[in-house]
């Protein structure tokens, strides 16, 4: 029985490494609003294909949560090159709605209409991580500079360095095996450079209203 049983081991653990899967994330030439950039994300896992069609925002919600936490680093790592690529989107900003619930953002007024990729590929990770808690995050692309009270211009490299690197030090976070937890968020606005819309999450009031109303914990 003890051979058998070691012998069925072995068996499931090939199996397990047989698993296919693999990762693409490419920068698609594109001309919606303007002659630029679009970000495509595409996961082969066995014979399950899971993408996102360039500049549709809409299929970004929750898409990290058909993964685990090894897939979901794996994809974060491909996208990670692009926080650092400062092309313009091909899209112009536009409000990305929450599916379930109302959008509760203090949104600073602003009149930026463009945003690069590197902002976009944040995007991608804020509504795939945290889906409809974005409502609370931001919906739109744009950043906002906390010091100042200014919306971010879209090509100030200085200052989307600044949250890029927030992003890739909570991406090491979870390649170490840290679990994703929805109170994550707050790690990412906690500098001078957060999300336009962001500023009620760094009052206590609301952080306490979501952990009480909303699961903040590891998924």
């Amino acid at each position: 029985m003890k051979y058998i049983l070691s012998f069925l081991f072995v068996l499931m653990i090939g199996s397990v490494n047989a698993q296919k899967f693999e990762v693409s994330v490419t920068k698609e030439k594109a001309k919606i609003d303007y002659d630029g950039y679009l970000l495509k994300v595409k996961v082969i896992r066995n014979d399950s294909i899971f993408e996102t069609k360039p500049g549709d925002y809409y299929a970004w919600n929750g898409f990290l949560r058909e993964f685990n936490l090894s897939e979901r680093v794996m994809i974060l790592k491909k996208i990670s090159p692009f926080l650092n690529d400062f092309s313009l989107c091909s899209r112009k900003v536009y409000s990305l709605l929450p599916l379930l619930g109302e959008v509760m953002t203090k949104q600073r007024p602003f009149k930026e209409k463009r945003y690069t990729i590197a902002v976009e590929a944040m995007f991608f990770i804020n509504w795939a991580v945290f889906s409809d808690k974005c409502r609370f995050l931001s919906t739109f692309p744009v950043l906002l500079n906390v010091k100042t009270k200014k919306v971010v211009n879209y090509n100030d490299k200085k200052s989307i360095k600044s949250l890029a690197n927030k992003y890739r030090d909570w991406i090491k976070r979870k390649a170490s095996g840290e679990a994703m937890r929805g109170d994550d968020m707050f790690f990412l606005i906690n500098g001078d450079i957060i999300w336009n819309g962001s500023e009620g999450l760094l009052t206590e009031d609301l952080k306490l209203i979501m952990e009480k109303y909303f699961y903040m914990g590891p998924f």
